[in-house]
């Protein structure tokens, strides 16, 4: 009866530091995701700073379009009956 007593003692205390050992690594992991999160808001933040400046400007629509990697965008008047397709110039 002894060893029973101490065998559930024992699977007691394992259960024990299993549980804190995951709050811990629960922990970190919240803390990375935190961490990983405010970096890529600030970089969205970085983005959306950098294509303000590049955006139509005014109401009227003039102004420049920019491409993801930074060239102007040149738009050519469709043939008939088909949609317009962007183009841009290096």
């Amino acid at each position: 009866m002894a060893s029973k007593m101490n065998e559930i003692k024992s699977m007691s205390e394992r259960m024990t530091i299993e549980i804190a050992n995951l709050s811990v690594r629960q922990t970190q992991w919240e803390n990375q995701h935190e961490k990983a999160f405010g970096e890529l808001k600030e970089s969205l933040d970085v983005g959306r700073r950098f294509y303000r400046g590049k955006s139509v400007e005014g109401q009227d629509g003039s102004g420049d379009i920019y491409t993801l990697s930074g060239y102007p965008m040149a738009w050519i008047p469709p043939p008939a009956g088909r949609p317009t397709m962007p183009l841009y110039s290096p």
